[in-house]
């Protein structure tokens, strides 16, 4: 696009905005230079002063690069960012280029840009503007010194070299100083925005009781706090001392399927020690990257515990695609985020439990009986309203008070807990099963004609037969159980209680033929009752 571009007549098309945009940005940036130097008195003999100079010094900017960094490493403070000789050689080379930049006399636009990125850079690693400062007094103090030992160059020329390099030292001080400022008020801006961002996602948890959306809105916000790529949670399990779920948000399904929390690996060596790591490839990182991170993009990620008050609840992990890093002010506020997210998550795992006490048995960790009704009439309703079919089991131990008399009642809670175990791994997810009372369960299967349920009723009563249950002396037993089955469709419209009686009746033929056994109800003129 060039100066001589015409606008299109009537409203601005979105490609015009842009242009005069640039163009009025670009006429700003070139007045500033041109005031700063003229308040800097900066003129075209000063730059031809600095094209002398730099013919002079070339040769030895490779020695005053190596006592300037001798001076840097004298400070604990600056030696300290500096973490390895390849990162000093590194650091060494820019240096040079930089200072040969500063005598060969092209002050332009793209000069500027230039030691404005250098002073985002500085910003950004934590080199104040005091380091950046001495580091002018350094090189100009070494340079004096060599200007001093130049033979055939009069007092007059050595001073107008040096007012030349001054000048132009102040220049590159304005507008570093200029850079921290805009850097600073850009930190305090994104630490307004997070702030805000932080209250709302607050407000957003503390409203929020279910788990799994909990751990979404977690994620969401950790995202939104960093501009991250994805998140992921872990949750820990203390009665099976491990990760035992976790939840992911903005990963593909490719990468999340390869995800493992593994005993002994990152994930439990950050949960035991409490503190957060960050992973990347680069050279002074001690966690680099695995190769699934490489190949999904991701330049670095950062893991942090979750632990409310003295309870330790998982790991939150942020995933980064832009940047190798996550800048210190970020790892400040995720901190303070996580410690947010893990009072909230603590306190939805207590209401969690608060309503599983209320709803479940606590020895089966079945429904409850009433629970159980609740969910019978529930499917009922749906049954006359869509108009499917659904069987009930109602099923029985056979014998279980002589298990209790000869065993014990511990055993034969370990009966009915194991009892519970076979149903569960038998039925498929949408189905409900629930302890009616003492050794009755109840099972529901939606869906589910009485060819159906036959067939799981056969296949439940045939596992407890060829299953021995291990009781607390060590001793194993065999038991049985009789299963009565129902049905209900659009045409029985019933109550749930004549629907638990008539499964009850066909429980009842099921232990008259014998035991061990599966009956279904008849259909008589007069319906069972509980």
């Amino acid at each position: 696009m060039t100066q001589e571009k015409k606008l299109k007549s009537g409203p601005l098309a979105q490609d015009d905005k842009i242009y005069i945009n640039k163009n009025n940005d670009l006429k700003r940036q070139l007045e500033e230079i041109k005031t700063r130097k003229a308040f800097l008195d900066f003129t075209d003999e000063d730059v031809a002063h600095l094209k002398e100079l730099h013919a002079l010094i070339s040769n030895d900017t490779e020695n005053i690069v190596k006592i300037f960094y001798n001076h840097i490493l004298s400070f604990v403070e600056t030696k300290s960012l500096i973490t390895n000789d390849a990162m000093l050689d590194n650091l060494e080379k820019s240096l040079a280029a930089y200072f040969s930049t500063l005598t060969e006399g092209n002050y332009d636009l793209e000069y500027v840009s230039r030691r404005r990125r250098i002073g985002t850079t500085h910003h950004r690693i934590g080199l104040n503007s005091q380091w950046y400062i001495g580091a002018y007094s350094k090189y100009l103090t070494l340079l004096i010194s060599k200007l001093s030992t130049v033979p055939n160059e009069s007092s007059e020329h050595i001073k107008d070299m040096l007012t030349a390099i001054t000048k132009i030292i102040f220049f590159d001080i304005s507008v570093s100083v200029d850079t921290y400022i805009e850097a600073r008020e850009a930190k305090i801006q994104r630490m307004s925005v997070q702030l805000s961002e932080l209250n709302n996602i607050a407000v957003n948890l503390t409203n929020s009781m279910d788990v799994d959306n909990l751990l979404m809105e977690v994620m969401k916000g950790s995202v939104n706090l960093t501009g991250a790529y994805s998140s992921c949670i872990t949750l820990y399990s203390p009665e099976k001392k491990s990760f035992h779920k976790y939840a992911t948000y903005g990963l593909p399904d490719k990468f999340v399927e390869k995800m493992v929390f593994r005993v002994g690996g990152l994930a439990e060596s950050i949960f035991n020690d409490g503190r957060y790591i960050i992973s990347s490839d680069r050279e002074n990182c001690t966690h680099k990257l695995s190769k699934l991170t490489r190949d999904e993009g991701i330049k670095c990620f950062i893991c942090l515990p979750l632990t409310s008050r003295t309870k330790q609840l998982g790991l939150l992990y942020l995933y980064r695609t832009d940047l190798d890093h996550f800048m210190i002010e970020e790892i400040e506020t995720l901190i303070t985020f996580s410690h947010l997210a893990s009072g909230a998550i603590d306190n939805a795992q207590l209401h969690e439990d608060t309503l599983n006490l209320a709803t479940t048995d606590g020895l089966t960790n079945l429904l409850n009986r009433r629970s159980g009704e609740e969910k019978l009439e529930h499917e009922r309703a749906r049954v006359l309203h869509c108009g499917s079919t659904t069987s009930l089991l109602m099923i029985d131990v056979d014998f279980f008070k002589k298990v209790n008399d000869k065993h014990g009642h511990l055993a034969g809670d370990c009966v009915l807990v194991e009892l519970a175990n076979i149903f569960t791994a038998q039925l498929r997810n949408i189905d409900i099963a629930s302890r009616f009372g003492g050794e009755e369960f109840i099972v529901i299967l939606p869906e589910t004609p009485i060819e159906g349920a036959l067939i799981v009723a056969n296949r439940i009563r045939n596992v407890v037969e060829n299953t021995p249950i291990k009781i607390l002396d060590g001793s194993e037993l065999n038991v049985t159980v009789s299963i009565g089955i129902t049905m209900l469709d659009k045409t029985c419209n019933i109550d749930k209680k004549i629907l638990i009686g008539q499964a009850d009746q066909a429980l009842y033929d099921a232990k008259n033929s014998g035991r061990n056994a599966v009956r279904v109800y008849k259909n008589n003129d007069k319906p069972s009752t509980p």
